[in-house]
């Protein structure tokens, strides 16, 4: 008796099976059969991309910006000093929108803002590089850049030849 008690309970724990064996949770894992999905992602094998609530810019870096103006001149002729930059994001062309904090004397590359610019999904914004100069600033460089087309990317890039200008992106959702 004892024997065929052991030969049952061998029998019975071989034949218990992995209930995620055969799940595929391509962007989550497996729990007890059932898939826990990776945030941004839905579905029962969270393979459905889940659209953002918000857009978040957390760092703003300048790699690469002339050292003279359109005009062929030092930004900062006057005082013969470096740059001091301010950046601002607007959401449309009519709005006034977030300004960040100046850096002053922004000559060693590069230059990191970090951030936390909330923007709407599927929503297109104008970002603009200023040349700050006691009562004056010039406006260096502008371009639209949409916060999300579809696709999460980590970064959007500018690069004109003469400016380069990355976002660090990420995602919220509800």
């Amino acid at each position: 008796m004892k024997h065929i008690l052991t030969l049952l309970i061998f029998t019975l724990l071989a034949c218990s099976e992995n209930p995620c064996e055969d799940v595929n949770c391509n962007n989550g894992s497996c729990i007890e059969g059932i898939c826990d999905c990776e945030e941004g992602f839905s579905g029962v094998n969270c393979d459905q991309l889940l659209d953002p609530s918000r857009v978040r810019i957390v760092q703003i870096t300048i790699e690469g910006y002339p050292t003279v103006n359109t005009n062929g001149v030092m930004w900062d002729e006057f005082d013969n000093s470096a740059l001091d930059l301010i950046y601002q994001i607007d959401q449309g062309s009519m709005t006034s929108g977030i300004r960040g904090i100046v850096r002053e004397n922004s000559d060693i590359l590069p230059i990191v803002w970090n951030e936390n610019v909330f923007l709407e999904p599927e929503a297109k914004y104008f970002f603009y590089l200023f040349d700050v100069d006691e009562d004056l600033e010039t406006e260096m460089v502008s371009f639209e850049f949409p916060s999300y087309n579809g696709v999460r990317e980590e970064n959007i890039s500018y690069n004109n030849g003469q400016y380069n200008i990355i976002f660090e992106i990420e995602y919220d959702f509800n």
